[in-house]
């Protein structure tokens, strides 16, 4: 976390908020380069106004004689002399009894005979605003608040005005001339700058609530897993977990582009326009390991550039079925599980033999929502028709050129989507309008977050022949989740009544058993409403990135509980076990929409060969077990796992850190191995050395008695040559050993 926000009590700083433009929003933001350079890593405030410098191009600014001015390269807006009825406004959307400040440099001059002292008719304003999805700003609603401006000649003066937004318009503010014919302030030319809207109230205070900075060694398991193999949209990348695809680097995380080897390239499997997978990718998730509900979730990072490379960073419903990953009796599908696409780019050609096609471009970001609507396209989907309901900004440089901030503030009444603490797209729920309902059935409930680096599609066209040689990288600096009180009351509410799984842990089996894998899991915050648990066990980590979609990729090896046959089939390797709680008879068949209120989580499942684990159950039987502050580097584990640690003392830990290691892909996978059993040595030892002594005496004792001593000396060693013993097994060589010294006859 960066230092300069302060987690004083976990609070980070007071921050006003913002909105722009609202649904349907489009437009350029141009000579940005000397604000991108200037991003750091403090929590940004928003702000309502977009081009408040007038250093964009200023298609947001609402101008009735009035003008963009360029002096000397400081962008500003004026209404010259000469008018009486002149404005230069934007439209602000604005949340019911909050509080706002508008602020703006001004600068008065007059041209002209009359008294400068009796000047009247300019005002900085915010007047009440109705806006249509055609962009026409009516601003004739009435007055909300407003401060007549005095001469001020060359010099720029800061206004203030601060004001409670009402519960029926939203705003316009800025500059108006309004004059009679023969007034001074007809010859006043009004100059205006530096605009922000700001809300000032209590709920525009931000508590920090998560972060991953990647400043670590690796990628964290316990938060972000692998989307692998192909997936969706025609695209021509196959996922995977290679270290060359995925991995940290600085402190970044980097998603990076490589070619796949050519005997493993395959066509998409569509009907029509079927392309190519050329190139290997990464995309990484935190499905089942931390969800989000309400706040602002943002990235700060570096796009990459290059014909159809496709970065994305965006939000699926945690009740998501992963497209098939998970059974789909256990969640929902797509749209239903809703998308929010906070940031997308569909990068342009840096190449002089290759042309872009569609929206390529190295210079546009898109914000979309993706949800089910009954009356929406061929898939269901509400985002665009009759209107679309996404967004997107331009910028003059590449997005390649510096970092970025991308993100979302979302509350339970509205979507923001902004870019460097500028909002661009906001869709506010309007409960009169069935689409937009709609759009809350698949938001108001916990998301996911995703990051990934797709090449080409359906969308993004065809990808371009070098983005492996060009190192096509998508480099992401941090992810962070913050919430004002207002978000976290609604997100406490909504799980106030949300099922709680307990007793979900990382757990074992052998290969061929068919364990009860919920039997130690309740569901608690049900009310009276019946839960049940089941499971879908996905192979993940047993990646191998060689062949096409059909042998390389993540799948769905067991279905459930009743999928016994999936369950004994598991080869020995690790495993994805990911959890659901949902209401018993409950049905996810067909695309609905999402109603019923579900909890997710996964665990590893390790299953261990049959062959290398003899004949333990690790099922209320023999399991793994260890002497009592023996080295763990004395403890044997099954092939293909190793500790971590080798030097820690059995006894010292309740699990200990171990690695799957693989043959491709990730270097390893970290797991933790439990013992069944911690072995006391119970005196075997020293009554082995006391037995074998006696067996040396072979003139002292019966051959009868001796007999005895040799074979439970022999029982004791098979037993401590046995990879797991137990504690009632080492009990018993002990015992056999001390009688049959006790029963020793002479001669």
């Amino acid at each position: 976390m960066n230092k300069i926000i302060e987690k004083v009590g976990k609070v980070a700083i007071a921050l006003t908020f913002v909105t722009t433009l609202l649904t349907q929003s489009s437009y350029i933001i141009g000579n940005i380069e000397a604000q991108t350079s200037k991003i750091s890593d403090e929590l940004t405030p928003l702000n309502l106004i977009s081009s408040g410098d007038f250093n964009k191009t200023n298609t947001v600014w609402k101008l009735n004689n009035g003008t963009i001015v360029n002096e000397n390269r400081n962008f500003f807006g004026r209404i010259s002399k000469g008018i009486s009825d002149g404005f230069l406004l934007q439209y602000a959307n604005v949340k019911p009894g909050k509080k706002y400040r508008l602020n703006a440099d001004v600068r008065v001059g007059y041209n002209g005979t009359g008294d400068i002292n009796s000047m009247r008719g300019v005002f900085l304003t915010v007047k009440n605003s109705a806006y249509s999805y055609n962009k026409e700003v009516e601003v004739n609603r009435g007055q909300v608040a407003q401060k007549e401006l005095q001469y001020t000649g060359d010099e720029w003066q800061k206004q203030t005005i601060e004001f409670i937004a009402g519960d029926k318009y939203d705003v316009a503010v800025g500059l108006v001339k309004w004059t009679d014919e023969n007034d001074v302030g007809r010859d006043a030319i009004v100059d205006i700058d530096n605009v922000t809207l700001t809300q000032v109230d209590e709920s525009a205070q931000y508590s920090y609530v998560w972060e991953d900075d990647f400043n670590a060694q690796e990628l964290d398991q316990d938060i972000w897993g692998y989307e692998l193999g192909r997936v969706r949209g025609n695209e021509q990348q196959h996922y995977t977990d290679s270290n060359d695809n995925v991995f940290l680097r600085d402190g970044k995380l980097v998603l990076k582009v490589t070619d796949r080897k050519l005997e493993d390239q395959y066509f998409t499997p569509v009907s029509s326009a079927a392309r190519k997978v050329i190139y290997d990718s990464g995309s990484v998730r935190t499905s089942g390991k931390k969800e989000f509900l309400y706040g602002r979730i943002e990235m700060k990072a570096k796009l990459p550039k290059g014909k159809g490379a496709f970065p994305a960073f965006w939000t699926l419903g945690a009740d998501f079925n992963l497209d098939g990953d998970i059974s789909g009796s256990q969640g929902y599908g797509w749209p239903a599980c809703g998308e929010i696409d906070i940031m997308e780019m569909i990068g342009g050609t840096i190449r002089e033999d290759e042309i872009n096609e569609g929206n390529q471009s190295n210079k546009i970001v898109y914000a979309t929502p993706h949800f089910y609507y009954a009356n929406g396209d061929a898939d269901k989907d509400g985002s665009y028709s009759p209107y679309e309901l996404g967004g997107s900004i331009a910028i003059n440089n590449d997005f390649n050129d510096d970092y970025h901030i991308f993100g979302i503030n979302w509350s339970e009444d509205r979507i923001e989507w902004y870019l460097d603490g500028e909002i661009y797209n906001t869709i506010e729920y309007d409960q009169s309008d069935e689409r937009i309902k709609a759009l809350q059935a698949c938001f108001n409930r916990p998301q996911y977050i995703q990051m990934n680096l797709a090449t080409g599609g359906n969308w993004a066209k065809n990808a371009g022949n070098y983005l492996a040689e060009d190192n096509t990288e998508f480099t992401i600096d941090w992810v962070r989740y913050y919430q004002n009180s207002e978000q976290k009351a609604s997100s406490d509410e909504y799980y106030s009544d949300s099922p709680i799984m307990k007793g979900i842990k990382n757990t074992f089996m052998v290969e061929g058993e068919t364990p009860n894998l919920v039997d130690d899991i309740i569901v608690t915050n049900t009310g009276d409403k019946g839960y049940v648990v089941d499971y879908s066990i996905e192979d993940e980590f047993m990646f191998n990135n060689s062949g096409d979609y059909k042998k390389s990729g993540a799948y769905l090896r067991c279905k459930g509980s009743d999928d016994i046959e999936g369950l004994k089939s598991l080869v020995p390797g690790v495993y994805n076990i990911y959890y659901t709680a949902y209401p018993k008879d409950t049905g996810f068949g067909g695309i609905v929409t999402p109603t019923h209120k579900l909890q997710r989580q996964v665990a590893t499942l390790v299953v261990l060969d049959k062959n290398a684990i003899s004949n333990t159950n690790l099922y209320g039987g023999q399991g793994i077990t260890a002497f009592e502050n023996s080295l763990l580097s004395q403890v044997e584990l099954p092939k293909d796992y190793e500790w971590t640690n080798p030097s820690l003392k059995v006894g010292e830990e309740a699990l200990y850190p171990a690695k799957y290691v693989k043959d491709s892909g990730r270097n390893a996978i970290n797991i933790a191995f439990g013992f069944e059993e911690i072995l006391v040595n119970s005196q075997i030892d020293s009554k082995l050395e006391e037995a074998e002594s006696i067996l040396t005496q072979t003139d002292f004792y019966t051959k009868q008695s001796m007999k005895r001593v040799m074979e439970s000396v022999g029982i004791a060693r098979a037993i401590l040559k046995k990879k797991y013993p137990t504690q009632s097994e080492i009990n018993r060589a002990t015992q056999l050993i001390n009688s049959s010294i006790m029963n020793l006859k002479k001669n």
